[in-house]
């Protein structure tokens, strides 16, 4: 996962909706934290590779908390090698972000057209912070609230993506890292949260009076 969005997501615990844990927090931040105090005392290159290394851990941590993301996981490490390769080849850090946020893009994209199609991508990641025991993807409401939270995030992850861009060729590496920590980060924290929220007041009565049918039954 590339995006801030889908990096908050995959380093959660399973809930019913809670705020993000102090562990959700520290893991979504240690690549920046990581980052910043490197290119501090060592310089970029050394930074970009600080900052994959505290990636790839975060992403393993998560997979032990619980995550079950499948093929997803060793696609995210061998991102992470292949994008900190180019990054110390070319000595770019604006290379090494750049190419995150072309990335992010593309998966936004790709994720947000499902939207318009029967299985939205958000099918697929509901249950894994609003687990339902009665209320599924062949229900007509659970279909259409996914397809709600899937056209959301990739718009919101999109428009997140143009303006770190701007920022990053204003700026440089550190100085996006610093932006992306101190308000894109802590915004997408909301947004998820949000998302959440709605997920549960759009489906939790549904899952209620199902469950009520089926111990009536």
């Amino acid at each position: 996962m590339t995006s801030i969005a889908t990096r908050i997501l995959a380093t959660s615990p399973v809930s019913t909706g809670q705020r993000p844990s102090r562990i959700t927090v520290a893991l979504a931040l240690a690549p920046s934290l990581a980052y910043l105090v490197a290119h501090a005392t060592a310089g970029a290159t050394v930074a970009m590779v600080a900052a994959s290394v505290a990636a790839a851990a975060a992403i393993l941590v998560g997979r032990r908390n619980g995550r079950r993301l499948g093929v997803l996981v060793p696609a995210q490490l061998v991102y992470l090698a292949l994008r900190t390769l180019l990054g110390v080849v070319t000595g770019s850090d604006l290379l090494y972000f750049g190419s995150g946020l072309a990335l992010s893009a593309l998966v936004a994209l790709v994720v947000g057209a499902t939207a318009f199609t029967p299985v939205p991508a958000a099918v697929h990641l509901i249950p894994l912070v609003t687990p339902y025991r009665h209320l599924g993807p062949t229900h007509h409401r659970y279909r259409r609230v996914a397809a709600h939270v899937t056209a959301a995030w990739a718009t919101a992850e999109l428009a997140t993506i143009v303006l770190e861009a701007h920022h990053l060729l204003r700026v440089g590496g550190a100085g996006f890292v610093q932006g992306r920590m101190t308000v894109a980060q802590p915004a997408m924290f909301v947004f998820v949260g949000l998302l959440i929220s709605y997920v549960r007041a759009r489906l939790d009565h549904v899952e209620s009076h199902l469950a009520q049918r089926h111990q009536a039954g």
